[in-house]
């Protein structure tokens, strides 16, 4: 029905476009003073309505629309509208919507209806001229932020993963050594040995090692120890000593304490002999001389071998060290030939 001069559209009556397939209706450059009220309330299937050139008063008021792009009213449009009413829709306030915010507040006496009814759906309690948007955010595309924020999630996921890794990563290598653990060929078969044992300790656990461990396993026991104070081979680097020492020793025997855990050259003697008894496919012997199991200075390391290496647990009391001695024999019975 577009450019009609002859028939006043104003005058049809709603029975006209009583037609409910009607999908799409022309008016442009139509004769019309005034279309009636409610004249397409008998067109629900209208989706598409063109009313260039004579359109300057249009109520959308209470249609539910979300949101108004400076596509939907062209510049002549918005030049020829007197009265435009969109109260009592349900607008998004985000950043498709801040050209209408700024329309809103420029042509002010084009819009009707309580300002009130101009309501942010998504803010409570904010007029959609006021509610405000750093521009910078909407610099981006939708499908942009989208992406950037997958990436930040993706990002984020990888470092927890790689934080998590790294914090248990003496777990999981213990825990994949015993899975595997007997597979392989032992590299060191043949090998000759200087000492049984070697001892890692703290030396402020040294007495220990002295009223205790040495009379027994080599006094009684005819074991022979690796004793760092002891045996290290004098104007030797320290780190040369230690790989040496346990390279010529059968087993590892770690003495963990309370002063095992703040030491720095025992974490690294104890990350050394990890390293050892993997390559190697050997087993760690792990004896405790305090109640260093309910210590908080525990070192991830250390929690580590506890949690997948069963310890033997030194006490004062006489049936502790009778167990502890027993339990002793077994092990070495099963090391030491």
């Amino acid at each position: 029905m577009s450019n009609n001069f002859n028939v006043d559209i104003s005058n049809l009556t709603t029975s006209v476009f009583s037609m409910g397939s009607l999908e799409e209706l022309d008016l442009s450059n139509a004769y019309a003073v005034k279309l009636p009220k409610n004249i397409f309330q008998n067109s629900p299937g209208l989706k598409r309505l063109y009313l260039q050139s004579r359109l300057t008063h249009l109520d959308l008021s209470n249609c539910r629309i979300t949101t108004v792009s400076e596509e939907t009213f062209s510049r002549g449009l918005r030049v020829r509208l007197r009265h435009l009413d969109l109260s009592g829709n349900y607008f998004r306030c985000d950043c498709d919507l801040l050209w209408f915010r700024a329309w809103l507040g420029r042509d002010a006496d084009v819009f009707s209806g309580s300002w009130a009814h101009y309501q942010c759906r998504n803010f409570r309690s904010t007029d959609v001229a006021k509610f405000q948007m750093n521009e910078q955010v909407c610099l981006l595309s939708r499908e942009a932020i989208v992406i950037t924020m997958v990436v930040m999630v993706l990002l984020m996921m990888k470092l927890t993963l790689t934080a998590v890794v790294f914090r248990y990563r003496w777990h999981i290598r213990l825990l994949l050594y015993e899975v595997f653990r007997g597979t392989g060929h032992n590299p060191r078969q043949g090998y000759h040995f200087r000492y049984d044992l070697f001892v890692s300790y703290a030396e402020e656990d040294v007495s220990w090692l002295r009223r205790h461990l040495i009379p027994e396993l080599e006094g009684r026991q005819g074991v022979k120890l690796c004793v760092h104070q002891r045996d290290f081979t004098p104007g030797q680097n320290i780190v040369d000593n230690i790989y040496q020492s346990v390279q010529d020793s059968r087993k590892v025997l770690m003495v963990f304490s309370k002063h095992f855990a703040r030491s720095q050259w025992c974490q690294f003697e104890l990350a050394l002999c990890l390293s050892h008894v993997i390559d190697n496919g050997d087993a760690l012997l792990v004896a405790c001389v305090d109640d260093v199991t309910s210590s908080t200075e525990l070192t991830p390391t250390m929690m580590a071998v506890l949690n997948t290496t069963t310890y033997i647990q030194w006490a004062e009391e006489e049936d502790v060290k009778a167990s502890f001695w027993a339990r002793m024999r077994i092990v070495l019975n099963d090391a030491v030939p």
